[in-house]
């Protein structure tokens, strides 16, 4: 299947959504199916998936997903968000 940034949006969006109506292990699993369409590791999807894991507690699998962001974020604006949150 070709890696389409579309799909990736949409995934993304479904994920928020889920998120939103508290419905977080939906939420990761969308966030997830989104960086499957991506070539490259997307900075805001992993942040949106630790976001996750710090709401359902697993401070660690957040940690991770942050510190898997870093090195994709683009923007300084997302390292910064980034580091203050490490």
């Amino acid at each position: 299947m070709e890696k389409n940034d579309k799909f990736a949006q949409l995934y993304n969006l479904k994920g928020v959504v889920m998120e939103n109506v508290g419905k977080l292990d939906d939420a990761i699993a969308w966030y997830q199916k989104a960086l499957t369409f991506l070539k490259a590791e997307d900075a805001t999807i992993l942040i949106n998936i630790a976001r996750i894991y710090t709401k359902m507690g697993n401070k660690g699998k957040a940690m991770d997903m942050l510190e898997k962001a870093l090195p994709s974020a683009t923007s300084p604006e997302i390292k910064e968000q980034i580091r203050n949150l490490i």
